[in-house]
């Protein structure tokens, strides 16, 4: 179980963490969550990662160096193509991390903080010698447990039909989760909004029914069930927004931001078996 968290606070998740403390959840008459998220709100840096790193793949150094700049009549192209501001979208160094998201609603922009608030847990994270894009790596990182998987591979030059995959439980969570977790609490006076919030939560008691947002191993069930039993702190959602301001109370309590988190290709460790 994890005592504290670790929110993961570079240049890019800083930019995620914003975007997502200031684009106001609101409620559709369909019932699902969304946010307001608008082209012409958004900040050029957003643009420059959406296009010249999610997109093109330049590395988020490069991007933040460079003076990139597009054009007004992309913009909403871009942002299409993105689909949002979710760390697991727009970072390529998570995009082989696990994440429970309500059904449904892959490509709509959802509450990222879902898993957090329902069971207390941080992220599963992909590990390999050979992640294209680097690992993100904090010296606060704890893991819980390290869990073994079988999935399709990943990589266009791997040439077997299955590959091991080794995923790591942690405490870590992105910039994106815990932006929304700042804007909830900036609205905790709303107290209906958050019973509304807690009511769409109750979807995860059902979480082997649940989707992924990247890659989904095999063995699915399995590693999140490891991953739960290995670190959450609740078993259950909550069960009203009075109860989700108690959860959402303790884990800002206990979450430290990390703001010196960097980018490693963990090629060079020694670790035989982990592809």
């Amino acid at each position: 179980m994890a005592s504290t968290f670790v929110a993961i606070n570079d240049w890019c998740h800083q930019l995620l963490r914003c975007i997502a403390r200031d684009s106001c959840l609101e409620w559709q008459e369909t019932g699902q969550l969304s946010c307001d998220l608008r082209s012409e709100r958004l900040p050029e840096d957003f643009y420059s990662v959406a296009a010249c790193h999610t997109l093109d793949g330049l590395p988020l150094e490069q991007v933040r160096a460079g003076c990139w700049k597009i054009r007004e009549g992309c913009k909403r192209a871009v942002l299409q193509a993105v689909g949002g501001y979710e760390a697991l979208r727009m970072d390529r160094r998570c995009w082989f991390d696990l994440r429970l998201r309500p059904p449904g609603e892959k490509d709509s922009p959802v509450l990222v903080a879902s898993e957090l608030l329902c069971f207390g847990t941080g992220t599963l994270r992909r590990f390999s010698r050979r992640l294209p894009d680097g690992r993100l790596h904090s010296e606060l990182e704890q893991t819980s447990d390290r869990i073994w998987a079988l999935g399709m591979p990943t990589w266009e030059t791997t040439e077997a039909a299955t590959e091991k995959q080794v995923f790591d439980s942690t405490n870590v969570i992105y910039g994106d989760v815990f932006g929304q977790l700042e804007q909830l609490w900036q609205r905790r006076a709303e107290a209906g909004f958050l019973d509304r919030i807690a009511q769409s939560l109750e979807r995860f008691r059902g979480w082997r029914e649940l989707e992924l947002f990247n890659h989904a191993p095999f063995n699915l069930g399995a590693v999140i069930g490891i991953h739960l039993r290995s670190q959450a702190r609740w078993r259950v959602p909550p069960a009203n927004g009075r109860a989700l301001l108690r959860r959402l109370d303790w884990i800002l309590e206990n979450t430290i931001l990390d703001g010196l988190a960097t980018t490693v290709r963990p090629s060079n460790i020694a670790n035989p078996g982990i592809v």
